[in-house]
C-alpha cells in the first residue's frame, strides 16, 4: 500500500509541475495530501526565490551554478527551519529541468513549493551585466574641444592678380632691332606663367617691382647663364624662383654665335 501512494504522489506532483508551467494560471485540484500549492503563493511564510535562467540559477539574487547546488544550500536552510520555495521560470525553460529541480528540493524534505511562469521579456533576477565601458562619470569634466585646423598657406589664387611684362630687352653688340629681339623675346615669354607663380613668395605682393637679368647664350642655343640679378623686390625665396625660370628658358640657336642679353620684366598686382 505504501508503494501505491508513493506512486500515486509522484504522478500527482508531476502533473502539477506542468499545469503550472503552461497555464501559470491555476492549480492542481485534489491530491492525496492537503491542498494544491496555487502559482503565486507556495505558503504564508516568505518563499525562497530560485529564478531559473538561461545562464543557470540564482537564489534571491544570488547566482548558483547548477540545480544541485541548489537543492543543497536550500536544504540546509530547511533543516533549522522548514522553508517554502518560489520556482520562477521563463517561458522557454524546459519542463524536464523544472521537474528535476523540483525532484532534487523534495530529496532535501522541501515539499513547500511554487512554480511561476514569467515572460519571455520579462527582467530576469539575478546580477546585472557589466557593460564594457561603464557609464560616464557626471562629476567627471568633459574633454575640451578639438581646436579647428590652421588655416591653409597663402597660395597664389588668394594673392592679388599679378601682370608680368616685358621692359626691356638689350642684345650686346646686336642692331636690337624689332626683329633681331623677336625670337629672344617669344622664349622668356612661354615662361611668364611661372614667373607669376614665384610671385607669392614675394615679401610685399601688393608692391610690385622690375627684376632684370642678363643672360649668356651659347652658340648652339639652349639654357643660358644667368648674372647680375638686380630688383628692389624682397624675399630671397622669390628672387631664386624667378632666376630658376630663367635658367630654365629654352633659346633657339643665336645668328651671331654667342650672345648676351640683358633683360627686364615688371611685376605689377592689380
Amino acid at each position: 500500500m505504501a508503494s501505491v501512494m508513493k506512486v500515486l504522489e509522484s504522478r500527482w506532483i508531476e502533473a502539477c509541475v506542468l499545469a503550472l508551467v503552461v497555464a501559470a494560471s491555476a492549480g492542481c485540484a485534489g491530491g492525496p495530501t492537503g491542498s494544491p500549492i496555487a502559482p503565486e503563493q507556495a505558503s504564508a511564510r516568505t518563499p525562497a526565490v530560485v529564478a531559473m535562467q538561461s545562464s543557470g540559477f540564482s537564489i534571491a539574487g544570488t547566482t548558483v551554478v547548477s540545480a544541485q547546488a541548489v537543492a543543497d544550500e536550500l536544504g540546509r536552510r530547511n533543516v533549522e527551519t522548514p522553508i517554502a520555495v518560489r520556482i520562477e521560470a521563463q517561458g522557454s525553460t524546459p519542463l524536464s529541468e523544472v521537474a528535476d529541480l523540483m525532484d532534487r528540493l523534495r530529496a532535501k524534505g522541501i515539499i513547500d513549493i511554487a512554480v511561476v511562469t514569467l515572460g519571455s521579456d520579462a527582467a530576469q533576477p539575478g546580477p546585472s551585466v557589466v557593460a564594457d565601458t561603464p557609464p560616464p562619470d557626471p562629476t567627471t569634466e568633459p574633454p575640451e574641444p578639438t581646436p579647428p585646423p590652421p588655416p591653409p598657406p597663402k597660395d597664389v589664387e588668394s594673392l592679388p592678380e599679378v601682370i608680368v611684362k616685358n621692359i626691356g630687352l638689350h642684345i650686346g653688340g646686336g642692331s636690337n632691332t624689332d626683329a633681331e629681339k623677336a625670337p629672344f623675346r617669344a622664349a622668356v615669354e612661354e615662361h611668364f606663367d611661372e614667373l607669376r607663380a614665384c610671385y607669392k613668395q614675394v615679401e610685399d605682393p601688393l608692391k610690385g617691382g622690375i627684376f632684370g637679368v642678363d643672360l649668356r647664350i651659347a652658340r648652339s642655343g639652349g639654357h643660358p647663364e644667368v648674372s647680375q640679378p638686380r630688383t628692389s623686390m624682397k624675399g630671397q625665396p622669390f628672387r631664386d624662383c624667378v632666376i630658376g625660370v630663367f635658367k630654365s628658358v629654352e633659346f633657339e640657336k643665336p645668328a651671331k654665335g654667342p650672345t648676351v642679353i640683358s633683360y627686364s620684366v615688371r611685376f605689377s598686382a592689380k
